[in-house]
């Protein structure tokens, strides 16, 4: 069995750089998207970009579309994108063996929370057969 990632969903996010407090754009919220990485490091997905995000705008949906396979962990890069470069929001490790351990073994599910630093998404997911 493998996952697919259909969406993932902001809830909570820092609106300003823990550095000094800044926030990610001067005069807006940010531009907000993610990048998933593999156990490998490799890219396996950007999403589109929702622009100037606010406190108020949350939960927001980012688009999916990459497999999950149940080894080794995949990292979720929440970024704002700026004309310079991008700044990172969070950092999200998904751990893929936990979703298919013997626990779940009889009922895959069918989202998971993952939170880290002040950030917390759901991942959405649909199950395929390999």
């Amino acid at each position: 069995m493998h996952a697919v990632v259909t969406e993932v969903t902001v809830h909570t996010m820092p609106f300003a750089s823990g550095e000094e407090d800044e926030p990610w754009d001067l005069f807006s919220g940010p531009d907000l998207f993610y990048e998933a990485y593999g156990p490998d490091g490799s890219l396996l997905h950007t999403s589109d970009v929702v622009q100037d995000v606010r406190p108020r705008d949350l939960p927001v949906a980012l688009d999916g579309g990459f497999t999950v396979e149940p080894s080794g962990p995949y990292v979720l890069r929440l970024l704002d994108e700026d004309l310079t470069g991008e700044e990172i929001v969070g950092r999200l490790i998904l751990d893929a063996e936990r979703l298919v351990s013997k626990e779940h073994k009889n009922s895959l599910p069918g989202s998971i929370c993952l939170e880290d630093q002040g950030t917390t998404v759901h991942v959405f997911l649909t199950w395929k057969e390999v």
